[in-house]
């Protein structure tokens, strides 16, 4: 389940981390924990956007507040890009703001994967629940028609 409200702190904290890093002379090697962290974290901005990150029940509450965190969350990794970009351009390698952007994809890709197999996974087992409750229903059901029948007739 996606955490609507901790993405723009998450993400302020994460690359907080990977300017400090580049301006102490690491490579991109040395952040890819880091990169992979980000990119899981714009992945879930983008299914939070999507809307998919939400059960049923969920989906009954108030989406104003969750649309202003989703927006507060796609700034923060906004200005987190800008000044990543900066640090990178000015204390990188050369080409380090390329590999990090395509380090960045890949890792966004991955969890975007996977975020929408976990997805997949919890809308089966939604209509499963769905159908053995409707199931036990219709079955209470039959029997307390049977039982006034029996009672009234016989």
């Amino acid at each position: 389940m996606i955490e609507v409200v901790a993405l723009a702190g998450a993400i302020n904290s994460i690359s907080g981390a990977i300017t400090s890093s580049i301006q102490a002379g690491r490579s991109l090697h040395q952040l890819s924990p880091n990169i992979a962290k980000l990119g899981a974290l714009d992945s879930q901005i983008q299914m939070a956007q999507a809307g998919k990150h939400k059960g049923i029940l969920s989906k009954l509450t108030s989406t104003e507040a969750e649309a202003f965190n989703i927006a507060q969350a796609k700034m923060a990794h906004k200005n987190a890009m800008e000044k990543m970009r900066e640090t990178m351009l000015l204390f990188g390698e050369s080409g380090m703001w390329e590999s990090f952007n395509k380090e960045l994809a890949d890792a966004r890709a991955r969890k975007k994967r996977q975020l929408e197999e976990l997805s997949k996974i919890r809308k089966r087992n939604e209509l499963i629940i769905a159908c053995i409750i409707g199931a036990i229903l219709f079955g209470v059901g039959s029997y307390v028609a049977i039982y006034y029948f029996v009672e009234t007739v016989g």
